[in-house]
C-alpha cells in the first residue's frame, strides 16, 4: 500500500545508487517467495553525501495460517570490518603476487641443480632436490589458489571453453597424482562421453579432490574414482576411508577459507580454499558438486556436470 511506496522511496534516497537494483529485485523476490532477505549494501549517512556499508535483513512474520502478516527487518553498521577485509584481501593479493616471481625462480634454479646432478650421477643430492621440487610445486598452487579467488570475488576467472573426452581427463590427472601422493588409486570407469567446458579448470576439481582424500587418509591407504552418465549427466566421485567429516560441517566445506576441526586438527592442512575454488568451477559449467561422509569412516566427494552432444 501507500506506506509500503513511503518507504521504498526513502529507502531510494537512502541507498546508494548502484546497489539499487540488486536491493529492489531481491526484495521482491522474498515478498513473492516469502523467505529472508539479506544484502551488503552502502547506506547514506545522516543526510551527508557520504555512504556506509551495511548488512540488512529482513525476516517474515507469519500467523497461525501460515499468512505472512508482517517483515521485521534490521541494518547493521558493518563499514569498519568490510573496510578491514577489502584491506586484507588487497594485501592477500599484493601479497601472492609478489610471492611468484621468486618461487618461480627457485624452481628453474632447483630443476637445474637436479639434472647437473644427475649428469654426475649423484643420486641423493638429486633425490632431494625432486623432493624439494615437489614443495615448491604445492607452494606454487598455494598461491594459485589465493589468486584465483580474488578472481573468483572479482568475476575476472577466465574460461576456455573446448570439448572434451572425460574419462581421458580423469585417467591423465590420476596418472599425475598417483606419483605425487603415493596412494593406490582405483578407477571405475564409466561410460566415455564428452564434455564441453574449461578443460584446466575441471582438472583442477579432480585433482583437489584426490589430494584432499590423499591428505585425509592413512598412508597408503586406497582411493577410489568412479565415473558414472546417467540422463545426460556424468558424474565424478573420489571415495577415501579417512578420518571423515562432522555432520556439522559438511555444508559449510564449500565455503572460502573453511576448514574442518576436529581432535586431530594438525592433520588438515591447507588454506581450505581448493573447495571453494572447485564449487565456483562446477557451478559456472551448470554443474553441481557435494560430499557424503560419515566421521572416522571416510568421505566421498562428487560433482556432476551436463554431457555435451554433437549438434546433429
Amino acid at each position: 500500500g501507500s506506506s509500503s511506496d513511503k518507504l521504498n522511496d526513502a529507502l531510494r534516497l537512502h541507498i546508494h545508487p548502484e546497489e539499487l537494483y540488486e536491493y529492489f529485485s531481491l526484495w521482491e523476490k522474498s515478498i513473492a517467495d516469502n523467505t529472508r532477505f539479506e544484502l551488503v549494501h552502502r547506506l547514506k549517512k545522516n543526510n551527508e553525501d557520504e555512504y556506509a556499508w551495511h548488512y540488512t535483513q529482513a525476516l517474515p512474520f507469519k500467523d497461525y495460517n501460515n499468512d505472512t502478516v508482517a517483515w521485521f527487518g534490521i541494518s547493521t553498521d558493518i563499514d569498519e570490518q568490510k573496510r578491514a577485509l577489502d584491506k586484507k584481501d588487497e594485501f592477500i593479493s599484493i601479497a601472492s603476487h609478489e610471492l611468484k616471481t621468486p618461487v618461480t625462480s627457485i624452481k628453474g634454479y632447483v630443476q637445474l641443480l637436479r639434472f647437473n646432478f644427475q649428469q654426475e650421477g649423484n643420486a641423493e643430492a638429486a633425490s632431494l632436490l625432486t623432493k624439494a621440487d615437489i614443495q615448491i610445486n604445492k607452494l606454487t598452487s598455494l598461491i594459485t589458489d589465493l589468486l584465483d579467488v580474488r578472481k573468483i570475488e572479482n568475476g575476472q576467472l577466465r574460461y576456455h571453453e573446448d570439448t572434451f573426452e572425460f574419462n581421458s581427463l580423469v585417467r591423465e590427472i590420476i596418472e599425475e597424482t598417483e606419483r605425487v601422493t603415493r596412494h593406490p588409486i582405483e578407477y571405475a570407469a564409466g561410460p566415455d562421453c564428452t564434455v564441453r567446458g574449461d578443460r584446466n579448470k575441471i582438472g583442477q576439481v579432480i585433482t583437489n579432490f584426490i589430494d584432499n582424500a590423499a591428505k585425509y587418509s592413512p598412508a597408503h591407504a586406497v582411493i577410489k574414482v568412479a565415473t558414472d552418465v546417467q540422463d545426460a549427466r556424468v558424474k565424478l566421485s573420489v571415495q577415501d576411508f579417512g578420518l571423515g567429516i562432522p555432520k556439522d560441517q559438511q555444508g559449510k566445506i564449500f565455503e572460502r577459507f573453511f576448514r574442518v576441526s576436529g581432535e586431530k586438527e594438525n592433520t588438515y592442512a591447507g588454506l581450505g580454499l581448493g573447495l571453494y575454488i572447485s564449487a565456483e568451477i562446477i557451478k559456472r559449467h551448470k554443474g553441481s558438486i557435494g560430499v557424503e561422509s560419515e566421521h572416522g569412516k571416510g568421505s566421498t566427494f562428487y560433482f556432476e556436470l551436463p554431457t555435451f552432444k554433437k549438434p546433429e
